[in-house]
């Protein structure tokens, strides 16, 4: 059996058999981009639903009423991903259960290293391997043949071309150590705030 835990919000305590899992990971500040760039024109059902919280306006339509895209990414960082992110600062790290990915590992791992150590951390028998990371190949975006219309672009470190002062001091104001605690303030990002 294979759930995926934000599309169908399972509670792990009410599985009852023994499991093992792969917890992906997106650096938040991107996370916030695109979700900025996708929910301002995506046909996604829920984006269409007026809200009272919106003053009767749709998600879509409220967060295209921000005439800069500055704007839409502070409503995005207080709105939608503000529940992705806090999923991410809620996440058991120490769950020895789950193997934690970086998004942006696996979006560099055109030599299936990583790949191949998720499927050995998930169970799978050694003469499925191969075929796993052929399947994984063949259904990645480095290996140039998958169109998506929800991938935009799939790069790692747009942030920093989008996050202006006003945005980093509302992502610290929100989500503190998020960045600390998912292992994306390190090295290079340790003064990315600094105003």
């Amino acid at each position: 059996d294979i759930y995926f835990h934000s599309h169908s919000d399972f509670d792990f305590s009410k599985i009852k058999n023994r499991y093992k899992g792969m917890h992906i990971i997106r650096d938040p500040r991107d996370l916030i981009v695109s979700a900025t760039h996708y929910h301002a024109k995506s046909d996604e059902s829920w984006l269409h639903i007026k809200r009272p919280e919106f003053g009767n306006m749709t998600y879509h339509e409220k967060i295209n009423t921000y005439s800069t895209f500055g704007d839409q990414m502070l409503f995005e960082m207080e709105n939608s991903s503000a529940r992705e992110i806090r999923s991410i600062m809620n996440w058991d790290y120490t769950d020895k259960r789950f193997l934690n990915v970086h998004y942006e590992e696996l979006m560099q791992d055109n030599r299936l290293e990583l790949f191949e150590r998720i499927f050995r951390h998930l169970g799978f028998r050694e003469w499925h391997i191969g075929w796993c990371l052929m399947i994984a190949y063949r259904n990645s975006l480095f290996s140039g043949g998958v169109k998506s219309q929800h991938v935009r672009s799939g790069k790692s470190r747009q942030w920093p071309e989008y996050f202006k002062p006003p945005h980093k001091k509302r992502f610290n104001e929100l989500f503190g150590d998020v960045l600390v605690l998912s292992g994306y303030l390190t090295g290079q990002d340790d003064d990315w705030d600094s105003l």
